[in-house]
C-alpha cells in the first residue's frame, strides 16, 4: 500500500515578515526645517539615524520613518543617513498619510514611535517583548493601541513635549485583539523639542557610556576621567580603533618609564597607565555611542589590553631589578607576564566571545581578566615607592589566578 507523503507531511508555514515599526517625524516646535532638524548630531551622529540605528538594534527590521514633508522636488535630502553602513535593517520613507495608514494595519507593525524623542534600543527591545514595567512604561509614555488610532497617535506626539505631567490623550480600549500596536512616546528626558535639547541629549548619552559589568574604581574613577576623552573626541573624526591604538602608545610607553627605574620616572610611568586606562574606556565609549562597535575593535582591545600589562609587568620587574641590584625581580616581572599570558590563553574562547556582545552581556571570568582596578594599587606603591612590592605580589597573584581559571576549565571538563 502506497502512502501519499506529500499529503500526510505537515504544511510548511510561510516565512514571518519582518518586525516593522514606524517613526513619526514631528516637526520642530521653532518652526526650523524638519529635515535640517533631524540631520542635526549628537554625539557625532545625526539625531534621526540614531533612532534608526537605536530601532534596528532594539529588534525592528524594518523602519518606516513618516512626516508629510519629505517628498519635495528635489528629492529627500535625508535619504542619506539610511545608507550609512552602520544601518543593517531595511528603511522606508513616507510622506502620505494613506500610505503609513495602510502599513500600520500590518500585522507585522508592532510598533508607532515618537520621532520626536531620543530613543533607547535596551527600552525598544522591552517595548516589543511586552517586558517593560508598568511604572517605566507608564514614564516611557508606553501603551497599546488600534492600528485605527494612528492619526490620534500622530497629534498626541505633535502635543507630548508640552505636557508635563497629565497625557494630552488617553488611548480607548483596543479593537482588534489580534493586531495591537505599541505606542513608544519617550520619557520627558527623552524629548528634543527645542534647539538647547540636542546639548541635554549629548549630555545624557555620555553621561551613561558605561557598562554594567564595570568594576568599582572603573565606575568610580576611571569613567570620570574617560567621559572628559569621550567629549573631546566624539565630534571628530577620530574613530574607536585609533583611540585604542593610543591607549597601547601609551600604555607600553609607561612601561619605558617603569624600567628606568628611578622614583619620578616611575610615578610618570604610573599617570601614563592610568592615562592609557582611561583612553582604553574611552575608545568603547565612542564606539557605542557611534554605534561603531566591530569585532576587528574589540580583538584590537583585548590584545591592546594584555600587551600593555606584559609591557608594565616587564618594565616593573627590570626597574626594580636595576634599583635594588637583585635579578629576583626580573623574575616576577617575567612571571607576572607569564600568568597574565596563561590567563589569556584558557579565557580566550570566552574573553573574544563576551567583549564582543553587548554591555548587558559581559559578565565573569572576561571581567576578572578585563579588570584594570590593580592600576590604582599599581600608582599607591610607586607614589611610596614599593614598586619592589607590587611586583612580587603580582607575580604571585597572576599565577594563582591562572591556576584556578585552569583548575575550574579541568572540572567543569
Amino acid at each position: 500500500m502506497t502512502v501519499d507523503a506529500q499529503a500526510h507531511s505537515p504544511r510548511k508555514k510561510p516565512p514571518e515578515k519582518p518586525v516593522c515599526g514606524v517613526l513619526i517625524l514631528v516637526s520642530p516646535a521653532d518652526g526650523s526645517d524638519v529635515r535640517d532638524w533631524y540631520l542635526r548630531k549628537i554625539v557625532g551622529v545625526p539625531f534621526l539615524l540614531l533612532n534608526v540605528l537605536n530601532l534596528h538594534q532594539g529588534g525592528v527590521e524594518r523602519v518606516v520613518i513618516y512626516h508629510p514633508e519629505l517628498s519635495s522636488p528635489g528629492g529627500n535630502p535625508l535619504t542619506p543617513l539610511t545608507e550609512d553602513s552602520r544601518v543593517q535593517g531595511a528603511v522606508e520613507w513616507v510622506s502620505e498619510f494613506e500610505t503609513l495608514d495602510r502599513i500600520v494595519q500590518e500585522n507585522s507593525c508592532r510598533l508607532v514611535v515618537n520621532g520626536a524623542a531620543l530613543h533607547d534600543q535596551a527600552d525598544i527591545a522591552a517595548a516589543l517583548d511586552g517586558s517593560l514595567e508598568p511604572e517605566h512604561a507608564r514614564t516611557m509614555g508606553c501603551f497599546e493601541t488600534s492600528p485605527g488610532a494612528v492619526r490620534q497617535v500622530m497629534d498626541y506626539f505633535d502635543k507630548a513635549g508640552e505636557a508635563a505631567v497629565e497625557p494630552v490623550w488617553t488611548p480607548g480600549p483596543v479593537e482588534n485583539t489580534d493586531h495591537r500596536l505599541m505606542v513608544v512616546t519617550g520619557s520627558p528626558a527623552m524629548q528634543v523639542r527645542r534647539a538647547e535639547d540636542f546639548k541635554v541629549q549629548r549630555e545624557r548619552l555620555l553621561t551613561r557610556g558605561g557598562m554594567a559589568s564595570d568594576s568599582f574604581m572603573d565606575r568610580w574613577v576611571s569613567r570620570h576621567f574617560s567621559r572628559q576623552f569621550t567629549r573631546l573626541l566624539i565630534d571628530t573624526s577620530v574613530t574607536p580603533n585609533q583611540i585604542t591604538w593610543m591607549h597601547l602608545v601609551v600604555g607600553v610607553g609607561s612601561a619605558w618609564f617603569f624600567y628606568q627605574g628611578t622614583y619620578g620616572l616611575g610615578m610618570i610611568g604610573a599617570v601614563l597607565l592610568m592615562i592609557s586606562a582611561w583612553l582604553d574606556n574611552t575608545d568603547g565609549e565612542v564606539a557605542r555611542l557611534r554605534f561603531q562597535q566591530s569585532r576587528f575593535g574589540m580583538i584590537l582591545d583585548v590584545i591592546g589590553d594584555n600587551v600593555v600589562h606584559w609591557a608594565v609587568f616587564l618594565g616593573i620587574g627590570w626597574g626594580v631589578a636595576r634599583t635594588m641590584g637583585n635579578d629576583i625581580y626580573i623574575l616576577c616581572g617575567l612571571l607576572s607576564m607569564a600568568g597574565a599570558v596563561m590567563s589569556l590563553w584558557l579565557l580566550r574562547a570566552s574573553v573574544f566571545q563576551e567583549r564582543g556582545g553587548s554591555e548587558y552581556e559581559s559578565s565573569g571570568w572576561a571581567d576578572q581578566l578585563a579588570n584594570r582596578d590593580f592600576l590604582y594599587f599599581l600608582f599607591v606603591m610607586a607614589l611610596v615607592d614599593q614598586l619592589n612590592i607590587f611586583i612580587a605580589i603580582t607575580a604571585v597573584g597572576s599565577n594563582v589566578f591562572a591556576g584556578y581559571v585552569f583548575y575550574k576549565k579541568i572540572k567543569s571538563a
